[in-house]
């Protein structure tokens, strides 16, 4: 038998060896995710209904891997179309499976390299495309290896996390979802639609100018396309210092970095964004702990950083009338640590969703004494 036969077939497990992606859809409304990656896995599109969750199976050495979430979907005279992360075009007939097309902004990006250089996971959440969906990515507990490399700090098997209200976001990358809830486009994505445009002066000069329009992109059509921080390759480099401000007078990247400081805000935001981990399932969590079913911005936020369950809150009283919450849910998590140093009052259907400081249980992680109280962190 031909021996590179042989070590072909020894080899070839470990290569395709599975791992799993848990999607957990947390929103009030079906998804629709796009998929991208080589190799291109369920030919680019799945479905996961409102309030449920779907496991997927993802080789092992996956490659440039993303994973968006397409909204108000509709099959239109025989065309399948969504309001956001669409991508329908003749090349997938129209169908619902993406088929390797990407989607169009604004749409928030899970994006993975699995097995990649030095054996590690890489894995973000990206507002490169703009933000239309709260979300976050975690391995999922018991079921990873954390990399060694001490220098990582929390992007060592963290859990990346984007909560994001459209409501800050500045007037001229506002966009509407289809449903009347509002999304945030990225200043590249804006000036490149006609009709914000037409709306905002502010972005047509901003496209007039080549130059100007090649640096908000990171692009090599005006020569502002390699990192700043790469002194290798050739190539003007890209300083998002150097873009022009919002009509707030905020820098564009900061419209998403003030409010998801784990995830991408820009092209060349590596250095604060990208998280590593071993041979890791994963958890990709739509609209955490979202009351609106859209872009997040409300609610008390359960996270796993690799330790134990942490909770945060929001400060701004948002209504959340519409979230159902069960002690397991909110004070049964944090009852899993030795000592709760966070506590929350938030006004729930159903009651009230308190976890006080100190030692907490289920049974004080739930009550209904007192709906005026928002929110709160000692």
């Amino acid at each position: 038998m031909n021996i590179y036969f042989i070590v072909f077939i020894c080899y070839t497990p470990t290569l395709f060896a599975a791992r799993t992606f848990h999607i957990n859809n947390q929103c009030n409304q079906k998804i629709w995710l796009g998929i991208q990656g080589q190799p291109l896995i369920y030919s680019g599109g799945i479905e996961v209904e409102a309030r449920s969750t779907k496991d997927i199976s993802v080789p092992d050495g996956w490659v440039a891997g993303r994973i968006w979430p397409r909204t108000n979907c509709r099959d239109v005279n025989g065309k399948f179309t969504c309001s956001t992360g669409d991508c329908g075009a003749p090349a997938n007939g129209f169908r619902m499976t993406c088929n390797g097309i990407g989607g169009q902004p604004p749409a928030t990006l899970a994006e993975f390299t699995l097995n990649g250089w030095g054996g590690s996971d890489y894995y973000d959440v990206s507002n490169v495309d703009g933000n239309s969906m709260s979300m976050t990515i975690r391995p999922i507990p018991g079921q990873y290896t954390s990399v060694n490399n001490p220098s990582l700090g929390k992007y060592n098997c963290g859990g990346a996390t984007c909560i994001f209200d459209p409501n800050k976001c500045p007037p001229e990358l506002q966009m509407d979802d289809g449903t009347g809830r509002k999304v945030c486009a990225s200043i590249c994505a804006a000036i490149y639609n006609t009709e914000q445009r037409a709306r905002f002066v502010h972005l047509q000069n901003i496209y007039n100018n080549p130059d100007t329009r090649s640096l908000v992109c990171c692009s090599c059509e005006g020569n502002h396309c390699v990192s700043p921080y790469d002194n290798v390759t050739p190539g003007g480099k890209c300083y998002v210092e150097q873009w022009p401000r919002s009509t707030q007078n905020t820098r564009y990247d900061q419209v998403f970095k003030s409010q998801c400081p784990d995830a991408y805000s820009w092209a060349f935001d590596d250095l604060a964004s990208t998280y590593q981990c071993s041979k890791a399932n994963y958890e990709i969590i739509l609209c955490p702990s979202d009351s609106s079913g859209g872009s997040g911005g409300g609610g008390s936020t359960i996270q796993w950083n690799g330790n134990n369950w942490a909770l945060s809150c929001d400060f701004r009283g948002n209504d959340l009338s519409n979230v159902l919450v069960t002690p397991e849910r909110c004070g049964g998590m944090c009852a899993q640590t030795q000592g709760c140093t966070h506590f929350t009052w938030t006004q729930y259907r159903g009651g009230t969703c308190w976890m006080k400081s100190g030692a907490a249980s289920k049974s004080d992680a739930f009550s209904t004494s007192d709906p005026t109280m928002v929110c709160g962190v000692i």
